[in-house]
């Protein structure tokens, strides 16, 4: 096995030298990931990338798939990234009997449909900078499955690429090696962590009962006042479940909240009254609300929602929703303007459609709204829900929000962030955060802070191996983003995430959210308390 380490340590190693690779920002946020020769993904047993079956490492880009013995119905998503030779224009040419799709940077280089047998695009390259690169191969039927990709600079012949041209990082290998639901615990010891971007943490139970589940945080709330913070979840009974929640949903579930005093360290269960509408019909406010009261909490939950003018000790409502035309599957998410006025960003569905996130402003008290604005294009494949809005300044706001896409691409799970510059009014895209998982698992929604000192911070669940509690930070109000930060990744299954946020006094992030790893096996409410001091990437 030396001997064999050694060898591939050299194949690496002659490759760089021979080509001289020098890296871009993109390559160079973790020199210390090794490189691998070769693309690597996972392969499915169906066309169209569903039902994930294994980690294949492709070493050739011209190669006869038919012996992977994968079956008459599959498709695979290959991943890494691949050295420009040249400055200038590169074509890339891809012959094949089935379809496959070329991503290079981020942009659809190729799409060759079954049965065109070989399509073409060009690139404009940069010399020895490296770009991302993804190949797409769908197979619906019994028959030949090969893959030719050639490519060709300054009108040369086209040539295959070589194997010293493209290649993977062990962070990426790590990731598809375990397409699974479950980790056990040989799975987490075995994690090399020096890949990871880390901050020091301190972690602590909010709530844990071997007979509950509790879980999402972030379709509750949350509230703070200094080191007093107030988290809402729900609270069901037990029952293992691999690919879908924990929860019996034979039994009741009920939502609750817990306190904590000082910062996050301890906490105490508690059931306030009127948090859970009591049994109470929702009705249309009366009485005007004072959203600057110092003590004022709101809630959202779908059409209604609660107030409280005593810390979250005591709620009032249900109340519906004012002149709301469409089914709402809101949760908390606002921004006071003043004593009687405040903006909501909610979202709605419109029959079978997935929902859309809108920004509406609540005034007169609460007791009239106004629809401002869809915060994303509407679209009838892509979701847009739970959004995170914070306010840069008097007109300029900034909202992260879940995004998912049920299509033929993997990673369709993912943290977009859109700004608006007329408070709400109207809204535009301003980047991508991160993917919350591989596909599959319906990803996690985005908490968003503004830091003391002006920065952006997006927490969030990752719902792939290694399970975990993930952020990223802005210094440009959301242009661009650091390295992913590992809060932690040591999660025991898929059913993680929906994070709560808030930053004390003291500069320190505290971090609520659902977990499970095999010291607390059943989800449980957990925080992490932690510093920011990563930097975004210039």
């Amino acid at each position: 096995m030396k001997r064999i380490s050694l060898l591939f340590f050299f194949v690496i190693l002659d490759g760089f030298m021979t080509y001289g690779i020098s890296t871009g920002r993109e390559a160079d946020s973790k020199m210390k990931e090794q490189r691998v020769p070769g693309l690597v993904g996972m392969w499915y047993g169906s066309a169209d990338l569903k039902r994930p079956k294994g980690s294949h490492r492709l070493t050739s880009l011209t190669i006869d798939l038919s012996e992977m013995s994968w079956g008459n119905d599959w498709s695979a998503h290959w991943q890494g990234s691949i050295w420009a030779p040249v400055n200038g224009e590169v074509t890339f040419k891809v012959k094949s009997n089935d379809a496959v799709v070329l991503h290079i940077d981020g942009r659809r280089v190729i799409d060759l449909l079954r049965g065109d047998h070989m399509a073409s695009g060009t690139v404009s390259f940069i010399r020895n900078k490296i770009y991302p690169l993804t190949v797409t191969y769908h197979h619906p039927q019994a028959g030949p499955a090969h893959l030719d990709v050639q490519w060709s600079s300054a009108g040369k012949e086209f040539q295959t690429l070589p194997i010293k041209s493209f290649f993977h990082t062990l962070q990426q290998e790590l990731e598809v090696n375990f397409e699974t639901p479950i980790a056990t615990p040989e799975q987490v010891a075995s994690l090399d962590r020096s890949i990871f971007l880390t901050v020091p943490c301190e972690h602590y139970i909010v709530y844990y009962d071997s007979e509950r589940f509790a879980g999402w945080p972030a379709n509750n709330g949350i509230w703070a006042w200094g080191d007093e913070i107030v988290v809402g979840f729900t609270l069901g009974s037990f029952k293992e479940e691999i690919e879908s929640h924990s929860i019996d949903d034979d039994q009741p579930s009920w939502p609750t909240q817990a306190r904590s005093l000082d910062g996050g360290q301890t906490w105490t269960l508690e059931k306030p009254e009127g948090y859970h509408g009591d049994g109470g019909q929702p009705v249309f406010l009366k009485n005007s609300i004072d959203f600057t009261d110092p003590d004022f909490s709101l809630r959202c939950a779908d059409d209604r929602f609660y107030i409280s003018y005593d810390r979250a000790r005591t709620w009032q409502g249900p109340y519906l929703f004012p002149d709301i035309w469409q089914k709402l599957t809101s949760r908390t998410d606002y921004l006071i303007n003043n004593t009687r006025d405040a903006l909501l960003f909610l979202s709605a569905r419109d029959g079978n459609l997935p929902d859309q996130a809108f920004t509406a402003h609540l005034k007169d008290g609460g007791r009239e709204i106004d629809f401002l604005s869809w915060m994303t294009p509407n679209s009838r494949t892509i979701r847009s829900v739970m959004p995170s809005a914070i306010r840069i300044d008097e007109q300029h706001l900034v909202s992260a929000l879940r995004r998912r896409q049920d299509s033929n691409e993997e990673s369709c799970n993912w943290i977009d962030v859109y700004e608006s510059w007329d408070d709400g009014k109207s809204w535009h895209f301003l980047s991508k955060v991160t993917a919350t998982d591989r596909g599959g698992r319906n990803g996690n929604p985005p908490s968003m802070v503004k830091l003391n000192d002006g920065r952006l911070c997006v927490t969030y669940g990752y719902r792939a191996f290694p399970f975990g509690i993930r952020a990223r930070i802005s210094a440009d109000k959301g242009q661009t983003w650091s390295e992913e930060i590992h809060l932690r990744d040591d999660g025991r299954t898929w059913d993680v995430g929906y994070t709560q946020t808030v930053q004390r006094k003291d500069g320190k992030l505290v971090t609520l959210y659902y977990y499970t790893n095999h010291e607390y096996h059943e989800q449980h409410i957990a925080a992490t308390i932690w510093e920011p001091t990563v930097q975004s990437e210039e």
